[in-house]
């Protein structure tokens, strides 16, 4: 039985609250609650009379969810990660009570303004012990260019939110929990990018201190080559040449890195590129720029190019999309 109503915040935003059913009812009504946003989980609650809400919101690809609930745990088993291909990697700042985090054999305790990740395709859990809120952003593995393997060392171990790349992701992430229903379609589409350029700034920095570890140093190289390259997609000179001159390793190198998360450099460069383009084109604000604009925008020089090759990635040639799209940003 169906006991949680959904109520929307916009065309971005659903609130799903157990205020909304009766008070015999919100246990079960949290289990189903929780289970719809973050897919097969356990959840245990503290209390009989229990009150939680969840804030749902898309910005383009990132999911980020404002969570305020009594004491509770969400764990995901062995078992229930085989249940669902989830590949996401979690950030979370708790804005008020504690956090803790279980993943990969280690456990902390996460205060109000620090920052933890974890990764949904290994066995983790969350809980409020004294109940609290926090606020959380959900990216894909391909989006930030690393596989699961390689997030082992950036999993529960936390960032202090009051100093260095630690306080400006706390930040960011509180200030996106309370203004999620304010955004519009193109401060979204940015806000998005800031996103993963700031978790990606995120892992290296970490990745960086284990100099001492070759595969974290691989991993730590390869985010900075990937926000280089992020930041300079208009260019259209930007090439896998052009990448591993900038960052004084070979081709070969570049190509390995890339080989170790299952692509190629160019092949992550078009796909980049597209992914903004396809932002562009669900923009309103974009509708005076022709399609051949918006390629040239993000370093795909010829307008039968941006066709084919999008056609070719989504499906639909970029007319039809910007038709079908317009102002859509899936909650997923």
């Amino acid at each position: 039985m169906e006991l949680v109503r959904e109520r929307a915040q916009g065309d971005h935003t659903r609130v799903l609250s157990t205020a909304d059913v009766t008070p015999g009812d919100r246990v079960d009504a949290w289990h189903e609650l929780v289970r719809s946003v973050c897919g097969p989980v356990d959840v245990a609650t503290g209390t009989e009379s229990f009150d939680g809400t969840i804030i749902q919101s898309s910005l383009g690809d990132v999911q980020v969810c404002l969570i305020t609930a009594d004491e509770h745990s969400v764990s995901r088993s062995r078992r229930r990660v085989r249940l669902q291909d989830d590949t996401h990697i979690y950030v979370s700042t708790p804005l008020r009570g504690r956090l803790t985090v279980a993943q990969d054999e280690e456990r902390i305790a996460v205060e109000a303004g620090d920052v933890v990740t974890f990764d949904s395709t290994r066995p983790y859990t969350l809980a409020l012990p004294g109940g609290g809120r926090l606020v959380s952003v959900r990216l894909s593995h391909d989006l930030l260019g690393l596989n699961p393997r390689g997030t082992r060392t950036l999993t529960a171990r936390p960032w202090p939110g009051d100093t260095g790349i630690g306080a400006l992701a706390a930040t960011v992430l509180k200030a996106l929990g309370h203004r999620l229903a304010e955004l519009d379609d193109p401060e979204r589409n940015h806000l998005a990018n800031v996103v993963v350029e700031l978790v990606t700034s995120l892992f290296a920095q970490r990745l960086h201190t284990l100099t001492d570890k070759s595969d974290s140093a691989r991993q730590g190289m390869l985010l900075r080559i990937q926000s280089f390259a992020r930041n300079n997609l208009a260019d259209t000179t930007l090439t896998p040449s052009v990448l591993a001159r900038s960052h004084n390793v070979s081709l070969r190198y570049l190509q390995l890195l890339f080989a170790e998360q299952g692509t190629s450099p160019a092949r992550w460069l078009r796909e980049q590129r597209l992914a903004r383009c396809r932002a562009d084109l669900s923009d309103a604000s974009l509708d005076h720029l022709t399609v051949a604009a918006i390629g040239a925008r993000w370093g795909i020089g010829q307008a039968s190019q941006v066709s084919r090759l999008f056609r070719q990635t989504f499906g639909v040639s970029p007319s039809v999309y910007r038709r079908t799209n317009r102002g859509h940003c899936a909650i997923a």
